[in-house]
């Protein structure tokens, strides 16, 4: 009797439908699972950089208080001005931020010889006051206005948590830009300063202050020094940070002040969004003199007068923040944000 020999190939076999709806899912669950590690890590490197970044700016006060024996003013000759002043004031005309002067000590001296320190930085709105002096537009003899220098972006001002819009673009009165036609390029890191510099501009109101109401920047004239702090240099805050975004006014520029541009100041405390219904608008803070915040989940930092820098929770009580962010007011408060 003969068998049949025949030669079989036995098909490879593949997925079922089943198996790869299977597979699927555990891939979406480890992405799921590996995302959020991946942001944390993410703001953990961009949180450091940012305190690297306010770190050489406390470095830089430091360094210029060594050669000036004082503080760099917040405002240089502010010309912005909404409301009368009266009293002695420095002659309008620049609005030069403080932060010009620092620029050779973070790396910008190229830039620093490049504007005209002499000339006007903003040609910004003013109700009361014409700024004295040829418009920022004026060409220097490197070739560039002020307003155009306005533009530059130094990486040492910006904060890597924050993707809001750096420019503040041109307007035609103009309340934010330096000039009618030219863009200006914000800061995540401002001086701590009381909102009167931007309500009288007028240096006298400070003194008008009581003592433990002060703050550590005042516009020029005034001149701050490292001794002045009752409170010592390391319960007293310097600079803080802030948020490109807002709804009420606009977020600091770097060279020049303009319409609500003062520095950074606490009356309602840490990252205080924007709410005009729910959800909060988390990155967006609601007026312009509430601009202590920053990206960073849970709280916003602080370069300290001995240079250090910290970070405060949003939960840190305003009391706490006021001692903090004035030089003089024998508070005893607890540091331990």
């Amino acid at each position: 009797m003969s068998r049949y020999r025949g030669s079989f190939r036995l098909r490879p076999r593949g997925f079922t439908l089943i198996e790869l709806l299977v597979v699927i899912a555990i891939i979406a669950i480890l992405i799921a699972l590996l995302v959020p590690a991946v942001q944390k890590v993410r703001e953990a490197a961009a949180r450091t950089q940012c305190q690297n970044n306010m770190k050489q700016l406390g470095l830089a006060l430091h360094s210029y208080h060594d050669v000036n024996k004082y503080l760099p003013p917040s405002t240089y000759k502010n010309g912005i001005v909404n409301y009368t002043y009266s009293g002695s004031y420095d002659t309008p005309g620049q609005s030069m931020h403080g932060l010009v002067k620092l620029l050779p000590y973070i790396e910008q001296t190229a830039l620093y010889n490049a504007f005209d320190l002499n000339g006007r930085f903003c040609d910004g709105y003013s109700a009361t006051v014409t700024p004295q002096g040829a418009s920022a537009d004026t060409v220097n003899p490197s070739g560039m206005s002020n307003s155009d220098l306005a533009s530059t972006i130094i990486p040492t001002l910006r904060c890597p948590s924050d993707n809001g819009t750096i420019y503040i673009l041109p307007d035609a009165t103009p309340y934010y830009s330096p000039t009618k036609t030219k863009k200006g390029a914000r800061t995540n890191y401002d001086f701590v300063a009381h909102y009167n510099d931007y309500y009288y501009y007028d240096w006298s109101s400070y003194a008008g202050l009581s003592v433990n109401g002060r703050p550590m920047f005042m516009m020029s004239p005034f001149q701050t020094r490292l001794t002045d702090s009752r409170d010592g240099t390391s319960n007293t805050a310097m600079m803080a940070e802030t948020v490109f975004s807002t709804v009420s006014g606009s977020g600091s520029a770097w060279s020049y002040r303009n319409y609500v541009m003062f520095g950074i100041w606490i009356p309602g405390g840490v990252n205080v969004w924007y709410a005009p219904g729910n959800p909060l608008y988390i990155g967006t803070i609601g007026a312009w003199n509430v601009n202590f915040a920053s990206n960073h989940s849970g709280g916003a930092q602080i370069v300290f007068g001995d240079g250090s820098v910290r970070f405060v929770g949003e939960s840190t009580n305003t009391t706490i923040l006021q001692a903090v962010f004035t030089h003089s007011g024998g508070e005893n408060v607890s540091l331990d944000f």
